[in-house]
């Protein structure tokens, strides 16, 4: 089993959807990826948090293995977001975002913990670069982005997937970051910029994974009542890389090793769904995402 630093926020969130509103519930992309991940292997996260964020190892479920030393709480508020989805759960409106201490991240580490795979997630890509930067030695590193950051640092974010081994994005932010709208062709262009392994996410059509010699095609867990999205993706990627670094101790994993791994990343969103922020994701284990990775 390796080990696993991811970067991301936290935060406190805000969600309305048809089936009701929750305020300040935990949240960030952080937390979700954390939650699911730490199920298989062990994560360090990388974050920054105000003094009333409650305990993560509480909020993020007991059963994790979770190192906090790159867990930082600091006087000021945790970063709040605020989001209303509309009736088919498809389009989300940002209601308000209050960054707070999360205003001033810039994570500094050290990597004498034989830390082999990395995550960085839906952050500012100067952020992801910074962290790339303090990087030594050989690692597995995967990115997520989205098309806010593509549309306002879009050099930087071109410049961050060029160092990575694999990309988690959308089949709308795929055309956004290389303006080709046809598919193979933009996925190519990714590869001829270093990245070297592309995941398509594709909502309630599953997910594709993309080498330059082979595509791997996953459905989805289907789900009878789909009551909040947020961190889906997050989730996804969590469940993913936790079950990678569990099962695949090189910092070279084969083609069929993330194949393997996507199923678990979708059996782990598919939780995440079920209930509003982490209510349902905490609360799960190992044999439960097992259960579900057996009916895709």
């Amino acid at each position: 089993m390796s080990k696993i630093l991811a970067v991301g926020s936290v935060a406190f969130d805000t969600i309305e959807t048809k089936f009701g509103k929750v305020e300040n519930t935990v949240g960030g992309s952080l937390s979700y990826f954390s939650s699911a991940a730490a199920l298989f292997s062990e994560v360090y996260p990388v974050c920054v948090v105000g003094l009333d964020f409650p305990d993560p190892m509480k909020v993020w479920g007991n059963n994790r293995n979770l190192n906090l030393k790159f867990y930082k709480k600091v006087k000021g508020d945790t970063f709040r977001w605020g989001g209303k989805y509309h009736e088919d759960m498809d389009y989300r409106e940002t209601l308000f975002t209050e960054l707070g201490v999360f205003e001033t991240f810039n994570p500094k580490i050290d990597m004498t913990d034989n830390i082999r795979y990395i995550f960085l997630g839906n952050i500012a890509p100067n952020l992801q670069l910074s962290l790339l930067d303090q990087l030594t030695g050989d690692h597995f590193i995967s990115m997520d982005t989205m098309n806010f950051w593509i549309e306002g640092n879009y050099e930087l974010v071109k410049k961050a997937v060029s160092r990575v081994d694999l990309l988690i994005i959308n089949n709308e932010e795929i055309f956004q970051l290389t303006k080709n709208n046809d598919e193979e062709k933009a996925v190519m262009e990714i590869f001829s910029w270093g990245c070297k392994n592309l995941i398509i996410k594709r909502g309630k059509k599953g997910s594709t994974l993309f080498s330059k010699e082979i595509k791997i095609n996953i459905g989805i867990n289907r789900i009878d009542k789909v009551v909040d999205t947020t961190g889906a993706g997050d989730t996804f990627a969590g469940g993913l890389m936790g079950y990678l670094a569990y099962s695949t101790p090189s910092v070279n994993p084969s083609i069929d090793d993330i194949g393997t791994a996507l199923k678990y990343g979708t059996a782990a969103a598919s939780f995440a769904i079920e209930d509003f922020g982490l209510n349902r994701l905490s609360k799960i284990n190992r044999e439960d995402i097992e259960e579900r990775v057996k009916k895709l």
